[in-house]
């Protein structure tokens, strides 16, 4: 696993100036994106720190130096984002665009680790590998050059593209629009429909049903995933209703699983439930998905949390101790 090259990777043009770069990473692959911007290069994401190598083998291919490459816009703060970006944006001196709300976690590595994933330590073990797959293709912290507050926001490139707020998945997500050509670069907005490997991971349900309405409406062409073969012309449509689809039914069967269980269950427990019953690999990146849903029916008064476990209904109200009261007047 160390080193630039030691995961496969593949490249292919997709469409007409937007090249496709893929990682390995386990059973799943990271996708980022090389777009022809007219007057420059733009990379969508910058991929595991492995990626890098790829890109820049790509820009002498396509007959660019690396400085050809202006602008990186990265979809979201997670590690399999910005795993190259340091090595990309220091050798081509790119302009490099976030959401504000990436700071964070693009800026301290160990924060991101403790807070996405050793928040779970005392519920369930983690993989013991998973440490070491996450910050060995996690190159160094680097600053965007501009945090982005106001969105959408428009590229200042001769090829029409948009930044558009795409939150859900994550608070900081970010999707490149190119409005004429219809293309949606969205990252990991949009969790999959149907079946795969892994449940859609989002941290706020709502967010992201509302992220997958708004995607619907832009009616795009070509649907280009961090982690799914593109989804084009008819297909997107059908594919959007059934990640939203699968919401639903992700909050129908934890509500009903709550209501067959006395006393509640834990937070690994029904996580563990949840993948077994719609077939995903039981990951700790679940944990996040099924909190959301139960974040979201604790404010709608469905669910409380009591020690570790999640009941339905409401916590039942301890009356308060009765206590003497003291005499008036003057002793």
């Amino acid at each position: 696993m160390k080193g630039l090259m030691a995961r496969a990777t593949s490249t292919a043009q997709i469409a007409k100036g937007v090249w496709r770069i893929g990682t390995s990473a386990g059973e799943r692959q990271v996708y980022y994106y090389l777009l022809d911007a007219g007057d420059g290069l733009v990379l969508f994401d910058a991929g595991l720190k492995s990626s890098a190598a790829s890109v820049i083998k790509l820009l002498a291919e396509i007959g660019h130096p690396t400085t050809d490459l202006q602008t990186i816009v990265i979809s979201h703060s997670h590690n399999d984002h910005i795993g190259g970006l340091a090595l990309l944006a220091e050798t081509s001196g790119a302009t490099v665009l976030a959401h504000e709300h990436a700071q964070g976690w693009m800026l301290d590595h160990e924060r991101q680790y403790l807070e996405r994933f050793k928040q779970y330590k005392n519920d369930v073990s983690l993989p013991p590998g998973l440490h070491a797959d996450f910050f060995d293709e996690l190159g160094r912290p680097w600053l965007a050059d501009r945090w982005l507050d106001q969105l959408p926001h428009e590229l200042p490139h001769s090829r029409k593209m948009m930044i558009s707020p795409t939150p859900g998945h994550s608070a900081d997500s970010i999707a490149l629009w190119l409005p004429e050509e219809k293309l949606l670069f969205c990252g990991d907005a949009f969790g999959g429909p149907g079946i795969a490997s892994h449940l859609p991971v989002y941290d706020d349900i709502e967010a992201y049903q509302d992220t997958l309405a708004r995607i619907a409406k832009l009616d795009p062409n070509m649907l280009l995933t961090a982690h799914f073969e593109m989804i084009e012309n008819e297909n997107v449509e059908p594919a959007l209703l059934q990640a939203r689809r699968l919401t639903e039914q992700l909050d129908e069967f934890i509500l009903a699983a709550l209501q067959k269980a006395k006393g509640g269950l834990t937070l690994p427990f029904l996580t563990q439930m949840v993948c077994a019953r719609f077939g995903r690999v039981f990951a700790a990146s679940a944990f996040t998905t099924v909190l959301a849903h139960l974040r979201a029916a604790e404010q709608n008064h469905l669910v409380f949390q009591q020690d570790n476990n999640w009941c339905v209904g409401k916590p039942v109200q301890r009356a308060l101790p009765i206590l003497p009261v003291a005499p008036s007047g003057i002793a």
